[in-house]
């Protein structure tokens, strides 16, 4: 609470992704896209902390303590830095790293059996993940949403704790909200990429 009141000011538009694997993957891409579009951003995660086009500084953990979090927050809005992309792990949720830190969207993005050294089992793994969508809260007048792996066996776990706005994406199930299909990967001039046919509700990309 003191962390986050010494920080308090204009608001930040914040992604937290969580999963078992991709965290990294999602927030990096999730920052880059913000930047390619000509917004401020900042990504926190397991490269570390870094502020529009700098290199992150590494700082340890993957999930800042919450002191730390606050303190890098409040490090973006005296910049003017209007968004941030970072990774929420499990352990962080467990062990309250994210306390009061405002989130507006929230990605899942898997859960395999990994960390049960510190969880104990795959339900309490699964429900120290959950802390992440119940923390976006029920207030339904704000815009919050969280955005699901719908082919993930604990997908149904994770959106029975959401209360806002749910979007899923799916490679398996066409009535998804995002489907990705004829996905191919290929090498074009040494470089490797990959194509895929996006469909959203009746339209394709």
């Amino acid at each position: 609470m003191i962390a986050k009141k010494i920080n308090e000011g204009a608001d930040i538009h914040t992604v937290a992704v969580t999963g078992t694997n991709g965290k990294t993957s999602i927030s990096t891409l999730v920052h880059n896209m913000l930047r390619n579009l000509g917004e401020s951003s900042a990504y926190i995660g397991t490269n570390g902390f870094g502020k529009n086009d700098d290199e992150p500084i590494y700082f340890g953990n993957t999930t800042p303590d919450v002191v730390t979090l606050h303190n890098q927050i409040g490090e973006l809005r005296r910049e003017n830095i209007k968004n941030l992309a970072f990774e929420a792990s499990s352990h962080a949720m467990a062990l309250g790293r994210i306390y009061n830190v405002d989130i507006d969207v929230a990605i899942f993005t898997n859960l395999t059996h990994e960390h049960l050294d510190f969880h104990g089992d795959m339900q309490t793994y699964a429900y120290d993940k959950s802390l992440l969508f119940s923390t976006l809260g029920n207030n339904l007048s704000e815009a919050k949403f969280g955005v699901l792996n719908k082919d993930d066996s604990y997908y149904k776990i994770i959106s029975k704790c959401l209360y806002q706005q749910e979007i899923n994406y799916s490679i398996k199930d066409e009535t998804a909200d995002f489907y990705a299909y004829n996905i191919k990967q290929y090498k074009e001039d040494k470089i490797y990429k990959t194509s895929f046919t996006l469909k959203i509700s009746r339209r394709y990309f």
